[in-house]
């Protein structure tokens, strides 16, 4: 009989669900009523309805949002790009309807290329706890592209000075036309200016968040701070609108004349030899070489090549420089045994330019027998070179046997260290250039492909 009983109870409880799916006005003295809150007409534009805006631009969501049954308590508004939430707003909500609206920047970060659609998401909760989502298609949904290139930005520093930057070349590079001695100690890139030469924030403008550049939208928003030039002055500034990366050149110019070189026999290799004190960021010239210094140098030490001039960012020290006259590379090597440096030393590795050759010996023939690493944080450094298959590597704080580094890979499967501390290739290496990181501190050290 107890069974039977709890049957009645179950159809009793299905009949009464069902009423109210089917929308049946319940009576006053049900206090509570499993509604779901409805999202109608939602979508996002352009402020003037665009369905194709910039990223930079101000778009507006908006969405009507019903309950007939129970009153609505809150909703969360979420904007997602790549999966990373770029904009967001929640609130509360009160009575049967409520009109939602938001109005914000589509963000333009670094590294963004091409068109496409945020994930735009609306979940609406009422009294109940019931809640509802819904995604807009992309017909409600507007088209993130990436703003055009102009010709000129604008650096405003801190005292209101304005400094162009003209466009370089085909791609997103841009680089100071004009002389910076004044340039005070912080600024920001814009692509507007008011009539009165100020900021205009109705363009793109780049500041600071964080400790990281980004596109800003407030005058309260921090300021770049200006690069250090060691005491020796900027002598240009170059920002790239792809990657949101800004490089100096500092008032300090070395040059590398072939003619004036000293033949310096190393290996039966006849090198060329000279030693000179490089700033980072400092100017290189190569002068009577013939060719291209981008063909010579390793990329890790130097970049941004125009003409026969380089920008070197390597540390600010005495550097000692080897050209190969066969091979036409040039080895730039610090003092052997100068504190806070690290080398690297074995088999099967060698200069990272075509042609391709493993010269490492074990420390036995400076300069291709080993290389000093670059020096990128307080424990981290990094080098860009060839390994051919059957590599055997160690490192060393200075070129001395007894300072070798213990180090352990994180990445196994291009490079492993065994129990002599020898970092021997993966199973999953082929020969190649690559790039290798190594913290001191940790002997964490990582192999990638150099790219």
């Amino acid at each position: 009989m107890k069974t039977f009983r709890n049957i009645i109870t179950v159809i009793a409880a299905t009949l009464f669900f069902s009423c109210a799916d089917n929308g049946a006005t319940p009576p006053d003295a049900w206090p509570e009523w499993p509604s779901l809150p409805q999202i109608e007409s939602a979508q996002l534009r352009g402020l003037n309805g665009e369905t194709t805006v910039s990223a930079g631009e101000r778009v507006r969501f908006s969405a009507t949002v019903i309950d007939n049954y129970n009153h609505l308590a809150s909703y969360t508004l979420e904007f997602k790009a790549g999966g990373t939430i770029i904009a967001s707003q929640n609130g509360k909500l009160n009575g049967s309807s409520a009109q939602i609206e938001f109005e914000t920047v589509m963000p333009f970060g670094a590294y963004f290329s091409e068109g496409g659609y945020p994930e735009v998401s609306l979940s609406v909760v009422n009294a109940v706890n019931v809640t509802a989502t819904s995604i807009l298609t992309n017909k409600d949904n507007v088209n993130i592209v990436r703003p055009e290139t102009p010709e000129h930005l604008y650096m405003v520093d801190n005292n209101g000075a304005v400094f162009f930057l003209n466009h370089v070349g085909e791609n997103y590079l841009f680089k100071s036309a004009t002389p910076l001695s004044a340039l005070g100690t912080s600024f920001k890139i814009a692509t507007k200016l008011t009539s009165n030469n100020q900021i205009d924030y109705s363009g793109i403008v780049w500041g600071l968040s964080g400790s990281n550049i980004a596109v800003v939208n407030e005058a309260s928003a921090s300021s770049i701070e200006t690069p250090n030039s060691e005491g020796h002055g900027i002598k240009s500034i170059s920002f790239d609108m792809y990657s949101f990366k800004l490089t100096k050149r500092v008032n300090y110019t070395v040059t590398f004349d072939k003619t004036m070189m000293t033949v310096s026999p190393k290996g039966g290799i006849d090198y060329l030899y000279k030693n000179m004190t490089m700033v980072q960021d400092c100017e290189v010239k190569f002068e009577n070489f013939n060719r291209s210094p981008s063909s010579m140098v390793r990329p890790d030490l130097f970049t941004d090549f125009e003409g026969n001039t380089a920008r070197f960012v390597g540390s600010s020290r005495v550097w000692r420089a080897f050209y190969n006259q066969d091979k036409g590379f040039f080895y730039f090597q610090t003092n052997n045994n100068e504190a806070d440096l690290l080398w690297l030393t074995g088999t099967g590795g060698g200069f990272p330019l075509p042609p391709y050759a493993a010269t490492f010996d074990w420390f036995g023939t400076e300069p291709h027998g080993y290389f000093s690493f670059l020096k990128t944080g307080t424990d981290t450094f990094s080098m860009v070179l060839y390994l051919a298959n059957g590599f055997v590597l160690q490192p060393y704080r200075m070129v001395a046997w007894g300072t070798v580094l213990s180090w352990n890979s994180i990445t196994p499967e291009l490079f492993k260290v065994n129990s002599n501390n020898d970092g021997v290739q993966g199973p999953n290496f082929t020969p190649g250039v690559y790039h290798l990181t190594v913290n001191v501190a940790t002997g964490e050290a990582a192999l990638t492909p150099y790219k």
